[in-house]
């Protein structure tokens, strides 16, 4: 209801400044003006010179982590303002971010640019940890020389791009990226796990309304944790994606093991495999009040999961 109201809205200041150009928003929230900025269909590219000082001051002042790349206008609404993240990480190569000010050149903000309520623009802080799906490589990219490269990896990637621009230090333009690319999107499944979707991502368009989604994405790791009503007893036996088999022996070990598994191995994404049965302590509530405690063996993954879901009561 809200996004049809701002769709009539929007029409309405459309056609009403064609009559009027005296139109003022005192009665409109930052969050409604946002709305209606990011969905205004005419918006007009504008140079640095041509957006209020104000507004370029405030980029330079609090944006220190990322530069404008272009600069729009919504007439007699205010403009929106995309910006590049500086450095070489694929996310930021890979993604856009926008910021959005009112005619006079006010800084617009909503739950989502100011999370802490402290007045201030929060995404430039928090752009990384907003990745909520991972790149499958290798991908291609081209260079500002229009070099063409291929990266097999997150780590070829950094190499190819930080040694070129050690040979053009003089050069800022962005690299950029061949699609489509593939991407796996990382969802909470019905039983509180996580579940994993190969995408296919075919513009750069199409990969920000990823990224757009990923502001939702509300699976709690330490939240999900806290919900575990049982303990895995250990040893507990495992394969790794190349067919070694390990043993742990206790929770930290099982992280070692794995943890360094995958540092010699950056270029896997596959999971180990637990080899079943194993036995998990159950916890429940007894009949006088207390906790009392049942060894349970499991035989599946299957099975494991059901036990996932009886936490959640």
């Amino acid at each position: 209801m809200k996004k049809l109201f701002l769709y009539f809205l929007s029409f309405f200041l459309i056609f009403s400044c064609s009559q009027d150009d005296s139109i003022t928003l005192d009665n409109i929230s930052d969050a409604e003006l946002i709305e209606l900025i990011k969905n205004y269909d005419h918006k007009v590219e504008v140079s640095a010179e041509e957006i209020p000082l104000s507004a370029e001051n405030y980029m330079i002042e609090n944006l220190i982590n990322s530069t404008p790349q272009q600069r729009y206008l919504a007439h007699d609404l205010g403009y929106e303002v995309k910006m590049q993240r500086n450095g070489r990480n694929l996310n930021y190569i890979l993604t856009s971010m926008y910021i959005y000010f009112n005619i006079d050149g006010d800084v617009l903000l909503n739950d989502y640019y100011d999370q802490d309520e402290d007045g201030n623009y929060d995404c430039d802080e928090d752009w990384e940890e907003e990745l909520c799906f991972d790149i499958l490589f290798p991908i291609e990219f081209t260079m500002p020389d229009s070099s063409v490269h291929v990266a097999n990896n997150e780590d070829d990637l950094y190499d190819i791009i930080d040694s070129w621009y050690e040979d053009h230090p003089d050069v800022d333009e962005e690299p950029e990226i061949h699609f489509p690319i593939e991407i796996v999107w990382h969802s909470e499944s019905e039983n509180g796990g996580e579940e994993e979707e190969v995408i296919e991502i075919n513009s750069m368009d199409e990969l920000d309304e990823f990224y757009e989604m990923c502001e939702d994405w509300e699976w709690d790791d330490e939240d999900w944790e806290e919900e575990l009503c049982f303990d895995i007893l250990f040893p507990i036996e495992f394969t790794m994606p190349d067919g070694s088999v390990h043993v742990a022996n206790n929770e930290d070990d099982l992280y070692d093991i794995i943890d360094s598994w995958y540092e010699d191995h950056p270029d896997v994404d596959e999971e180990p495999e637990i080899h079943f049965p194993i036995e998990i302590v159950w916890y429940s509530e007894s009949e006088n009040g207390g906790e009392e405690e049942e060894v349970i063996e499991i035989n599946s993954m299957d099975e494991l999961d059901e036990f996932y879901e009886m936490c959640e009561d």
